[in-house]
């Protein structure tokens, strides 16, 4: 049955295709998280201006959820369209955020859900941690795109690698490698060229990334630069994604 599934490579070049046709609207939803970027670096000056630990975590807190939630209507917005591109509907922003909308709550508790299964395998070292990053890797996707309740979507995730746990792992495992190291590249190189603008290439790769130590516009870049490079590389993750748990589910 696993001779059915597309390679790792089948799915980048999906991936790359999708995001060369829509590339103006993954820019779109780069501009959201960059403004929730921008926010979060805001909310960092607010704390970094306490006194005290309980102050700071105040602060982070009840600044950085709002963010956080904004940050997962984002996602969920941009899985659908995705999703919509892949399927060669329409995609207009606004209808992805529409849609994603009521699915936005049961989107973050399958994501708490993901994140504390997450934390089991943690406990039992890697091989736990690669398990559930496996059985619950398109539980998101079951949410946005089936509809699907948070506990149903995680048997559902789990069911799809049922009979062929090695053969799905090696895929996502090698596809997230291939994306990972792409989002760290451009990460560097947008921080060499933040560096170079203020006089120094290296200036964002010694001390100064403890952001405690940083001036306002350094703790700037190093909100900003790092979303950016990760939402310019989120597109291609999840067009893999879903083309992958689409074949999965109709190879069941």
């Amino acid at each position: 049955m696993s001779n059915d599934l597309p390679g790792a490579a089948d799915l980048i070049v999906t991936a790359w295709k999708n995001y060369r046709r829509h590339l103006t609207t993954y820019l779109e939803f780069a501009a959201w998280y960059l403004v929730l970027a921008v926010v979060q670096w805001g909310v960092i000056l607010a704390a970094r201006g306490t006194d005290g630990f309980w102050s700071w975590a105040d602060v982070m807190l009840l600044g950085s959820l709002p963010v956080a939630v904004a940050g997962a209507f984002a996602t969920a917005a941009l899985i659908d369209n995705v999703r919509r591109s892949l399927d060669d509907e329409a995609a207009p922003v606004a209808d992805s955020f529409r849609a994603a909308w009521p699915r936005l709550l049961p989107f973050v508790a399958v994501s708490l859900l993901v994140f504390l299964a997450f934390l089991g395998g943690f406990l039992l070292l890697v091989v736990g941690m690669l398990v559930f990053l496996v059985l619950y890797r398109f539980s998101s996707y079951a949410v946005v795109v089936d509809g699907t309740s948070p506990l149903a979507a995680l048997g559902a995730s789990r069911r799809l690698s049922s009979g062929r746990f090695w053969p799905v792992a090696w895929r996502l495992l090698a596809v997230s490698a291939y994306f990972g190291v792409l989002a760290n590249l451009v990460g560097a190189l947008i921080f060499a060229a933040a560096g170079t603008a203020l006089g120094d290439a290296g200036l964002f790769f010694g001390s100064v990334r403890d952001w405690s130590a940083a001036s306002g516009v350094h703790l700037l870049a190093l909100t900003v630069i790092p979303t950016l490079a990760s939402v310019l590389v989120l597109p291609l993750m999840t067009a893999a994604d879903l083309a992958f748990w689409k074949s999965l589910k109709s190879a069941r």
